[in-house]
């Protein structure tokens, strides 16, 4: 509190609580050439000069607000927009490591996921064309030594069966394999 105001010779700034309201005091001195002397007391209430601050702090934080939630949603469109295809394309190749036939799904916006798409659609292309050659080559091959089997039992019967002495020998001479006829006519077992 200012009980005596007589001390006061320069410019002070003082503040003060009032109920809830906080205000600010400039006490001036002012003295003139005629000895007379007063003192200059202007009070301003927080509230006239921090409302409008306060108020345009708000409205500044709502179109923050506003932009940051606008921004997000655009992001995530955005996001969608892009990963959309891709999410797309990753299926139809797990269909594709499945065996399975299926259309490739290209994207008119982005040109690389578009090249990316028909890249996986030639190879999987020539991977089943490929599968398809390879198929029939086991197949072939397949018969082929189904073939082999029967004509080598075929051979080996008519080996065993046949009423001469066969002998199988090797470049240096030494027996492989003999017949029944052979082992009688010798004496010696196979």
């Amino acid at each position: 509190t200012l009980d005596d105001l007589s001390f006061i010779d320069e410019t002070q700034r003082v503040e003060f609580t009032l109920g809830q309201d906080r205000y600010f005091v400039q006490l001036r001195p002012i003295r003139d050439t005629h000895g007379i002397n007063w003192l200059s007391v202007i009070v301003i209430p927080e509230a006239d000069f921090l409302g409008p601050i306060v108020a345009s702090t708000k409205t500044t934080f709502l179109f923050l607000a506003i932009a940051l939630v606008l921004t997000i949603a655009t992001g995530v469109l955005f996001v969608k927009r892009v990963t959309r295809p891709l999410e797309k394309l990753t299926a139809a190749t797990h269909q594709i490591r499945e065996g399975r036939q299926v259309e490739i799904p290209h994207s008119r916006w982005i040109r690389e996921i578009d090249d990316l798409a028909s890249s996986f659609e030639d190879m999987s292309t020539q991977l089943n064309s490929t599968l398809g050659s390879l198929k029939a080559q086991i197949s072939e091959r397949k018969q082929a030594q189904q073939t082999l089997q029967e004509s080598e039992e075929r051979l080996r019967m008519y080996i065993e069966k046949s009423p001469l002495a066969i002998f199988v020998s090797d470049d240096e001479g030494r027996f492989l394999d003999v017949n029944s006829a052979a082992c009688q006519l010798t004496g010696y077992t196979k």
